[in-house]
């Protein structure tokens, strides 16, 4: 034999076998194609639904719609109730045919109305071709019928707004009329179950409110929080108690007067300007501790003035602190102790380093 005869033979079996090996791979992702269809058809065929009313036909003729019910409502469930003015309601379209949803659903809810777009992310529509819908929808007292439809088809859902109510008023000195201040006097408010009582501030003028009320029995009251001394004033009445429904209590006042002789401590925190010149801090906290450990603390105003009122004898630990993304600032001196004997203690500052 020739070696020209058997180097032509050993290039025809490679190229049969390379051949044979192309053909093996291509079988081969042939059938994990296959495969994969299969398992996407047992999927959507368990699942009962489907992308488009031809989405698996041309070697089987398959044809999967979706057959859920059009519009769904997840949230809320049925007989919800809340305190709230507005409610999140939230659930799923379909088409039967099977082709994506699109489009709008339409709500009612009493006088309201109003609609949402329905939006669809990637897996969802490739998988099982159902959108998603969310909306709020404002409430009124007592039982509300909210229809939501998407292309001819409706759902509803009730929901219940139980009625609140509110209670406001005034704290101010006697005499002057002039409101006091939080921090310095808070009100605090709790009801006849027994529930947490609920601290709120004065805002502008002394004014206080509290809102989103049960109706019930409330007992309220200002006071001094410590370590300020109760004892430094008084006020009439000492507490209240009012009844509500869903009409909303107001003119719940409260006069102040000096009952006892306390004091203030007053300071300021600066740092060092152009030249050698001072300038005041704003938004520094200075906390203040008495020896029986209770504290509380102020926030620098504009030109970096802090004070603390209604302290009776005794002493106290003052201390500024202020970081900003982990880094604290330091102050000389670090903090300061001061002794209140029958005076005011006055000249409390704090530089910046």
């Amino acid at each position: 034999m020739r070696y020209s005869d058997v180097e032509s033979r050993s290039n025809f079996n490679m190229v049969t076998v390379g051949a044979q090996r192309g053909e093996d791979s291509l079988n081969c992702r042939a059938g994990i194609s296959i495969a994969l269809g299969k398992a996407v058809v047992i999927i959507l065929l368990l699942s009962g639904v489907g992308c488009g009313p031809g989405l698996l036909s041309g070697d089987g003729g398959v044809n999967v719609v979706n057959v859920s019910a059009p519009i769904t409502i997840n949230e809320p469930a049925n007989g919800y109730s809340t305190t709230a003015p507005t409610v999140t309601v939230m659930g799923h379209v379909s088409r039967r045919d099977g082709t994506f949803p699109e489009g709008f659903v339409y709500w009612n809810s009493g006088n309201s109305s109003g609609s949402t777009r329905v939006y669809c992310t990637f897996l969802c529509c490739f998988m099982v071709c159902t959108g998603s819908w969310q909306t709020d929808v404002p409430i009124i007292d007592g039982t509300n019928t909210i229809t939501v439809t998407y292309e001819g088809a409706s759902a509803s859902v009730t929901v219940e707004r139980i009625p609140v109510s509110s209670i406001s008023g005034r704290v101010f000195m006697q005499g002057t009329n002039a409101g006091l201040t939080s921090p310095d006097v808070l009100v605090t408010l709790s009801d006849t179950a027994g529930s947490s009582p609920r601290i709120t501030s004065l805002y502008l003028s002394g004014n206080y409110a509290y809102t989103g009320l049960l109706a019930g029995s409330y007992a309220f009251n200002p006071y001094l929080p410590p370590p300020e001394s109760s004892s430094c004033i008084a006020f009439t009445p000492a507490s209240r108690m009012v009844t509500v429904s869903t009409a909303g209590v107001s003119g719940q006042d409260f006069a102040a007067a000096p009952s006892s002789l306390c004091y203030l401590i007053r300071g300021r925190v600066y740092t060092y300007g152009d030249g050698f010149t001072f300038v005041g801090s704003s938004n520094i906290n200075v906390f203040l501790k008495d020896t029986n450990g209770l504290g509380m603390h102020r926030v620098t105003d504009a030109n970096g003035y802090y004070e603390f009122h209604y302290l009776s004898t005794g002493t106290y630990t003052i201390t500024p602190e202020y970081c900003s993304y982990g880094n604290c600032s330091t102050f000389s001196p670090a903090n300061t102790t001061v002794t209140i004997v029958n005076t005011n203690v006055l000249g409390q500052d704090f530089l910046v380093r």
